[in-house]
């Protein structure tokens, strides 16, 4: 069972892209949006879909952070 997205971490994020340019989430933050409990297919299907549904683009990398920032237009 997913998690409802938590829509005050999301215009918290918001704010940030707004601010800075970008969002960067530590797994701990991740966990707020995605359940750990989910296999890392679903966590993955769920980042993009937060990411199609506000404009972004995102980053993993490989100290399992995840960069989003406003798509190109």
């Amino acid at each position: 069972m997913t998690n409802p997205i938590d829509e005050q971490m999301i215009g918290v994020m918001r704010q940030e892209i707004a601010r800075n340019g970008r969002c960067i989430l530590m797994t701990r933050e991740l966990h707020v949006i995605c359940s750990p409990e989910l296999p890392v297919g679903e966590q993955f299907m769920c980042i993009a879909g937060l990411a199609r549904r506000e404009r972004w683009s995102f980053t993993l990398t490989p100290t399992s952070t995840v960069i989003f920032a406003p798509l190109a237009e």
